[in-house]
Parts: C-alpha cells; sequence; structure tokens
C-alpha cells in the first residue's frame, strides 16, 4: 500500500528539470579550493542541482572577470571578493555559524555564504544545497544560522561503524552537520597477543587509519564502540586477571585494553562504551558483565559502575586526552538508565567531567510509544548528549508500512532537556548512525535531528514540510506533511 499511495501522489506531482539551465559560478578562496568538506559539497551542488535546471562551477576568487550568477563562499579573510568592497553580512560569532544574503547585480543574483570560519563555509554551502532541494530551485536565501549543538554524533552500535565505514557514509554524515563518526568495533582494533587476531587486527588499524584521515579532512572526529567489558582471553592470561569485580587486577586488565588500542591506534578521537545489554562479541572474544556478574563479589551495582567509569576515564580521557562517551543504556527498570538516584550514584563527585559525556537515551525504555522522557539528565555536572532512535520496533523491511515521522516527541523531549537554566545537554546523537536521504522513517529521522541540532525551537510543521518538498515535490508538500506527522499517532494507538 505504501508504494501506491506513492506513485499515485508522485503522479500528481510530475516534475521534470527546467529546459533552461541556469548557470552558477562558485567563488572560492585558496583555503576552499584546497578543502575536501569543501570539494564534497560542491560536488553536492553540481550532482543535485541537474534535477532543478541549474548548473555549478567553481572559479577563484582570483579571477577579475566573475559575471553572471555567483555564489561568494568565505568572509573577507578567507575571499579575495569578498574583500574587495563587496556587501558582506554582519559577522557570525559562533566558530561553526555562518551568515547568507541574497542581492542582485548587473541583473544577476549574488548568494554570499559567509561562514565564522572554514566549517561554518561549509555549513552554509550544505544550507543552500538544501534549500534548493527543498525550492527545487535556488530560492533567495537570507538567514544566520549556528549549531545549538557542540556535540553531533553518529552513536555506534554492535561491530559495524555507523558514519565513518566508507567515504560515503562520511559525506551523507557531512551533509546532515555530523562531526563525531564511528568506525570499526573496538575489538577489531586492539593489538591483542594472540594469533590471528594481532594479524587481523594490525590489519584492521590500517584501514581504520585511512578513513579516520578521511573523517579528519572533513573537519570530523571519529570514535570506536565496544561493550564492556569484552576481552580476548588472552588479555586475562598476561594480566593475571580472575573475572570479579573485587579483583584489583581485572581493572588492570580493563584498562590495559585501552592503552593497547590507544597506543596502537593514537589517531583515534574517542571511545563510546556500553555496560548493559552485551552483544558486541563474536568469535574467540568473550564477554563480562562488570555491573553483575561474579553473584560471589558483594560489590553493589553502583560501586561497580561506578569504578567501571572512573578506570575508563583515567585512561582514554586522563592519560590519553581522548574523549570518552559512556552510553547509559540498561535493559532493567531499577537501574541506571531510569532511575535519576542510581545515575546519581554512579557519576558522582569523584568522576571527573573534562573530556566525558554520559549519553541517555531520549525515551525512558526502548523504541516504543507510550513511555515517558528519560529522567536521568541535568542530575550532575557532567555533560550529556541525548540519544535519540527510531520509534518504529514495529517495522520491518517487509511490512511495507508508511514510515514513521517521530519529530514532535523528539522535540519536546529535547526541549525539555534544554529547559534548565543550567542544563548539561551539549549534544545529540543518533543510533541509527548518520542516517539515510530517503523518503523513509530512518530518512525522515536523519533530517529531523539535522534541523533539531541546529534550532531545537524550529516549527516541526516547517521541517515536516521541507522534507515532503525534497522527497516528493514542492506541490504536494503541505499535504504530505499532514500525513507524516499524523503517523507518530496512528501506530501510537492503532498498533499499540
Amino acid at each position: 500500500m505504501r508504494h501506491c499511495i506513492l506513485a499515485g501522489l508522485c503522479c500528481l506531482s510530475a516534475l521534470s528539470a527546467a529546459a533552461d539551465t541556469t548557470a552558477w559560478r562558485i567563488v572560492l578562496g585558496e583555503e576552499h579550493r584546497n578543502d575536501e568538506a569543501v570539494r564534497v559539497a560542491v560536488e553536492d551542488l553540481k550532482a543535485y542541482g541537474k534535477d532543478f535546471g541549474l548548473s555549478f562551477e567553481t572559479v577563484p576568487d582570483t579571477d577579475t572577470e566573475i559575471t553572471g550568477n555567483i555564489i561568494v563562499v568565505g568572509d573577507v579573510s578567507r575571499n579575495a571578493l569578498a574583500a574587495s568592497g563587496m556587501p558582506m553580512p554582519e559577522p557570525v560569532t559562533h566558530p561553526e555559524g555562518y551568515a547568507i544574503q541574497t542581492m542582485e547585480k548587473d541583473g544577476h543574483r549574488v548568494l554570499i555564504v559567509a561562514g565564522s570560519s572554514l566549517l561554518g563555509d561549509v555549513h552554509g554551502l550544505y544550507w543552500v544545497w538544501d534549500r534548493m532541494r527543498v525550492a527545487h530551485g535556488m530560492p533567495d536565501i537570507n538567514t544566520v544560522r549556528a549549531p545549538a549543538m557542540k556535540v553531533r554524533l553518529g552513536a555506534a552500535w554492535g561491530r559495524k561503524g555507523m558514519g565513518g565505514s566508507t567515504k560515503e557514509q562520511m559525506r551523507l554524515a557531512l551533509r546532515h552537520s555530523f562531526n563525531w563518526v564511528s568506525g570499526p568495533a573496538i575489538l577489531d582494533l586492539v593489538p591483542w597477543n594472540s594469533e590471528p587476531e594481532a594479524a587481523e587486527n594490525a590489519k584492521n588499524r590500517e584501514e581504520a587509519r585511512e578513513l579516520i584521515a578521511y573523517a579528519h579532512s572533513l573537519h570530523m572526529k571519529y570514535f570506536s564502540f565496544a561493550n564492556e567489558f569484552t576481552f580476548h582471553p588472552s588479555l586475562l592470561k598476561d594480566t593475571g586477571a580472575t573475572l570479579n569485580p573485587s579483583d584489583p587486577k581485572l581493572w588492570d586488565a580493563l584498562q590495559q585494553k585501552f592503552r593497547m588500542l590507544l597506543t596502537a591506534l593514537p589517531e583515534l578521537d574517542g571511545v563510546e562504551l556500553c555496560n548493559d545489554d552485551i552483544s558486541g562479541f563474536w568469535g574467540t572474544y568473550q564477554p563480562f558483565d562488570v555491573t553483575r556478574d561474579a553473584p560471589e563479589c558483594d560489590w553493589s551495582y553502583t560501586k561497580r559502575f561506578n569504578t567501571f567509569v572512573s578506570k575508563m576515564h583515567e585512561v582514554v580521557a586522563g592519560e590519553f586526552g581522548k574523549t570518552y562517551f559512556h552510553f547509559t543504556w540498561g535493559l532493567r527498570e531499577h537501574e541506571i538508565h531510569c532511575q535519576p538516584e542510581v545515575y546519581r550514584a554512579v557519576f558522582n563527585e569523584n568522576i571527573p567531567a573534562e573530556n566525558l559525556y554520559a549519553m541517555p537515551k531520549v525515551t525512558r525504555g526502548d523504541r516504543w510509544w507510550h513511555q515517558p522522557y528519560n529522567a536521568t539528565f541535568n542530575l550532575t555536572p557532567h555533560e550529556t548528549v541525548v540519544l535519540f532512535e527510531t520509534m518504529n520496533y514495529y517495522e520491518s523491511g517487509a511490512a511495507h508500512l508508511f514510515p514513521t515521522f517521530s519529530g514532535e516527541y523528539f522535540q519536546r523531549g529535547l526541549q525539555t532537556f534544554l529547559m534548565p537554566e543550567n542544563s548539561n545537554v551539549r549534544g545529540m546523537a543518533a543510533l541509527a548512525g548518520t542516517g539515510r536521504d530517503d523518503w523513509g522513517t530512518t530518512g525522515a529521522y536523519s533530517y529531523v535531528l539535522y534541523r533539531l541540532m541546529w534550532n531545537p525551537d524550529d516549527s516541526m510543521e516547517d521541517i515536516a514540510r521541507d522534507f515532503c518538498a525534497i522527497h516528493f515535490g514542492p506541490d504536494i508538500a503541505e499535504d504530505m506533511a499532514q500525513i507524516f506527522l499524523l503517523t507518530p499517532t496512528a501506530y501510537q494507538y492503532g498498533l499499540h
């Protein structure tokens, strides 16, 4: 049924590229011409512009004969044409922000994309790309924008990285303005004292170095994920550790695992860890739940958890200066993910706040409707990242259900967490990685999060309308948006 509805609506809005192509020239400074993120942004403008009768070519800012419709990229410090006396927007102070203004000159249009930095210029180009896709042409753009979230992360789970496994994934992440992407699992990177794992992981690290270098060229940071504690048996043998939290050598083994990782792969910018729902192990690797296993140990759940976070912070943030993300997800109602008093006991005053982000989900439980928001935000000085998942456990590849649009639910939760004057929320994370660019549930989820990362108070009706204009065309965007906005209610009350 989903495909029949789409086919009918698309027939109503049959759109074709304009018969006459409108040419645009993108004026780049020297710094832009040597930057990979600028290059791929321009490639996206070229590739997608063809569908709307637009062509783009780049010209250097040193060209003295620039005519026609132009996009001037950069402020006066990065673009000679901008510095030549052209009227410029007011400078933007946010390090990733930008201003865009449109004017006319000699019968042609001029767009100025003036970021506060090179990365701000890139974000500005991608807003031009977004507005072009919404309008199915090149609209006038006059705006000042800056991201509300410092951390914009493609969260990881399991063995495969989300957002950083391929160059194409990272390009998609850049379009959605993510600044953290994940790659190979930690178990596949540690130089274990065992074969064939040592040789396999040496190869994995070489491949990871290439991916990390590309992420850095796009101004992104790169991390890897692990369920903990997961290990190769050789680690226990080498350290003499037993699987008991009261054994100091167990914590030595845990720290040694990460010393081995970060010494062998110093290019890595951080790690994401989770202590519950341990499913991320395979082959000869083994799991041990430090918070519950070994019932002979009389340590409480909170003491075990607190010790884990403390030991990880000592190595990851303290010794190596890397960023430590702790995903606080849990399967039990009475533990850290749901109970504020348990969260406070784990992230107490003994846990340093530097280079540490706790990551609770927006929901109290898993991806079902009819549940409250998570109550563990804004409890301690430790900064937090709100983690989002698609709210569609009922949807599978063979179900052919109409997509779920969770925008209003996500927005209200985020606004709730940001409401306190001293809110500790500093970022947002997408557990579907950096998402997709399609009209399905994950595509809608990705677009909503992209918009909320920049403005948590953005109009959800505008976001839905823009999303539908991109994928179905401006003519039916309003009607399609109303259908998408109704889907949470339909599924919440129709299926649950």
